[in-house]
């Protein structure tokens, strides 16, 4: 009996111990509480929330993506006392643009910085800034900037899953090819000139004579090289940043579209930040794309430079007989999109 006895205590002792282990100090329910105090990104473990910040374009300290990436990073991380990581992956590590719009409606990224002219195969609106010759300047963008007209643009992106924070305006974009210069519009006449995948860049072109080439920019470059297609159009910042002077010898400035760069969260990723965060995440992004767009601007000249000292021939251009050529772009993009934007745009003139 003694032995039994003996057996049953150390049993009722175990017992105890493990049902303190398991039970009513909340142990076993903790997982699920940190996970709802990391929602409201205060952790209790004093972890920072990790965040991914991801865009395609290569790792430059004067490159547009990068630089509001690493400002970006710096800012949210000082400001919220590091209860924020953000974690950047650039040149294209999550994807490029199209890739990255997806990721945020699916909450695989965080933020991202996007083109603009991507975004408009998810949200139409945002078509409008592709318009041939819509800005005339870049006084004119500031102004569009700044308006309530652009907050109403940004958030349409809402209802595709993406929070959007503001545009960068990265510069005109213009033409570039190799052998004869493009020094007139009728330069432009049959050549297969790469395009973004949209269809106003490829009504523009299709306009102005050429035999646009729609497809992914990480195609572009190999394309260049092996001569599939005669030249490429982009914003002189890029043209510098991605080397194209390699594979291209001429710049013709026709300045026909005004290329912008797009700051993003994922609306998934949104809705876990406090109220609080929300306008520090987003107030923060204006102030920053606000800054590196008058930058861009500064920084025009000096690609030039940069180009003309790589090899590259830079040409001048009469673009008047331009804007008449595209009034059919206009025709055709009023007959399916809302002219809302376009409107506001102009009255800004």
């Amino acid at each position: 009996m003694k032995f039994k006895t003996a057996t049953l205590s150390i049993i009722l002792v175990i017992l105890m111990v493990l049902g303190t282990a398991c039970g009513g100090g909340g142990n076993a329910s903790q997982p699920a509480n940190n996970n709802n105090q990391a929602s409201n990104n205060q952790p209790s473990s004093g972890k920072a929330t990790v965040i991914k910040l991801a865009h395609m374009s290569p790792e430059l300290p004067d490159d547009a993506y990068h630089m509001f990436a690493l400002r970006y990073k710096e800012a949210i991380e000082s400001k919220t006392n590091g209860r924020f990581e953000v974690e950047l992956y650039p040149a294209g590590v999550l994807g490029k643009d199209r890739e990255l719009a997806e990721g945020l409606q699916y909450g695989t990224v965080d933020l991202a910085v996007i083109t603009s002219s991507p975004m408009g195969n998810f949200v139409p609106a945002f078509q409008t800034l592709d318009l041939p010759f819509l800005f005339d300047n870049w006084e004119h963008v500031y102004r569009f900037l700044e308006s309530d007209a652009a907050e109403e643009l940004y958030k349409e992106t809402e209802s595709a899953g993406i929070i959007t924070f503001g545009l960068i305006a990265r510069g005109p974009r213009s033409v570039t090819n190799s052998g004869k210069a493009i020094e007139s519009v009728e330069g432009l006449k049959g050549m297969k000139i790469r395009v973004i995948e949209s269809s106003i860049f490829v009504d523009t072109f299709t306009a102005l004579g050429a035999a646009p080439q729609a497809m992914s920019w990480g195609e572009v470059f190999t394309a260049l090289q092996q001569g599939t297609i005669d030249g490429h159009e982009n914003s002189i910042a890029t043209i510098n940043n991605e080397r194209v002077y390699e594979v291209q010898d001429n710049v013709s400035l026709t300045e026909h579209i005004f290329a912008f760069t797009t700051a993003h969260a994922s609306k998934m990723f949104w809705d876990t930040l406090s109220a609080e965060d929300q306008k520090l995440f987003k107030e923060t992004a204006k102030e920053i794309t606000i800054q590196i767009s008058k930058e861009q601007e500064k920084a025009e000249e000096d690609f030039l430079g940069r180009l003309k000292a790589a090899g590259m021939n830079i040409y001048e251009i009469d673009r008047a007989p331009m804007r008449e050529m595209v009034n059919s772009v206009y025709e055709k993009f009023a007959k399916s999109n809302t002219d809302k934007y376009f409107k506001a745009i102009e009255e800004l003139k």
